[in-house]
């Protein structure tokens, strides 16, 4: 779908002043004569078949020219899209497929104020307000729970239960960055399980490492679980473990 002429998009080159912005418009001219919605990906980067136009089937032109994500959004009203198995913000994805990576120490915006625009030449990198660690962002996203002992996660949670921490435009459990952030990487082969059965707990000290052959055959055993009782307590052998 065509929202504008051809030429109207190359007059508004002459009155932008941004050398990005010309580069996104010029891109996006592009795209109108090849009928699309949105560029092609540039930079030589690689999608999984069908990426492409399974993004621009969530996609809406509305009458201000913006162009709406119509499928899941975050608390915050950005659109949320699964690469790969990867669930990336839409409209970084959108900046990225007509850019390339967005910068260390930058980030994403909307110049028309609407959090669920996709619209390439709606889109402009601003330096972040500020740089806050990772783990004072996660740590205050938490909080105990005195009879079991438990960091309980309140912030995102996935759709089988689990804590959802956002990091750079990505999303990643939150018990298994709260074990990497004191243990390092985990490594091949293995998953963080919970010890408490409590899908929503980020205490490093109710997570171990298990192989995921074990975990796998543990998490079979019964149905699952998004709470559990304290480590103090006697877990019942049906309730199948946390996992990752």
């Amino acid at each position: 779908m065509k929202a504008e002429s051809l030429e109207s998009v190359r007059g508004r080159l002459r009155a932008s002043v941004s050398v990005e912005a010309v580069k996104a418009l010029e891109r996006r001219a592009e795209a109108y004569e090849r009928g699309e919605l949105l560029p092609r990906p540039r930079h030589g980067v690689r999608f999984p078949r069908g990426t492409i136009s399974n993004f621009q089937d969530k996609l809406r032109r509305d009458e201000n020219g913006c162009l709406l994500w119509t499928a899941s959004i975050t608390e915050r009203g950005h659109g949320r899209f699964n690469v790969g198995g990867e669930v990336v913000r839409a409209h970084r994805f959108a900046w990225e497929m007509a850019n390339g990576p967005v910068p260390d120490g930058f980030q994403v915006r909307q110049t028309c104020g609407v959090k669920s625009c996709v619209e390439v030449t709606h889109l402009e990198l601003v330096e972040e307000p500020r740089r806050r660690k990772p783990a004072d962002l996660f740590w205050e996203k938490t909080r105990p729970d005195e009879e079991s002992g438990c960091l309980l996660w309140t912030a995102t949670m996935s759709s089988d239960g689990y804590g959802a921490f956002h990091l750079k435009g990505k999303q990643i459990r939150a018990h298994r960055f709260a074990w990497e952030l004191k243990y390092g990487s985990i490594p091949e082969g293995y998953v963080v399980h919970h010890r408490c059965n409590n899908r929503v707990c980020v205490n490093v000290k109710h997570l171990e490492l298990m192989k995921t052959v074990e975990h796998n055959r543990l998490s079979g055993s019964g149905p699952k679980r998004r709470l559990g009782p304290s480590l103090g307590q006697s877990a019942s052998p049906k309730a199948a473990p946390g996992r990752f």
